[in-house]
């Protein structure tokens, strides 16, 4: 269920198809210090089970933030990748008779501390 949207921005609840992207970032010690330690796998899944359960019950939880750049707007393309963002997938929206490409760019983690540093 969508939740919030913009021109280039939407927020969206989770779903299981996220799970090897959130996997990556709650099994990550670094990342997880906060929690004093990474979760394991089942944690993980129980973590999101926790989110699907927030949804049902109350219509609140914690959502997927997820980016849109068009095919034809080659300024925000090139604004994520001097953000070290790539290129990562592409599908097409269908809008009013008009095939629309999209594409979907993501930065990882060696990736981000290159840039950063760290």
């Amino acid at each position: 269920m969508l939740k919030f949207s913009t021109e280039r921005l939407y927020l969206r609840e989770m779903t299981q198809n996220d799970f090897p992207a959130l996997s990556r970032i709650l099994r990550d010690p670094e990342v997880m210090y906060a929690y004093e330690g990474a979760f394991t796998e089942a944690e993980t899944q129980a973590w999101l089970d926790n989110q699907f359960r927030r949804y049902a019950e109350t219509g609140m939880g914690l959502w997927a933030v997820c980016s849109i750049i068009r095919d034809t707007n080659r300024a925000s393309q090139k604004v994520a990748e001097r953000n070290g963002m790539k290129r990562m997938d592409s599908w097409v929206k269908h809008y009013r008779g008009v095939d629309m490409p999209h594409f979907r760019y993501e930065i990882s983690r060696a990736d981000w501390e290159k840039l950063t540093g760290g």
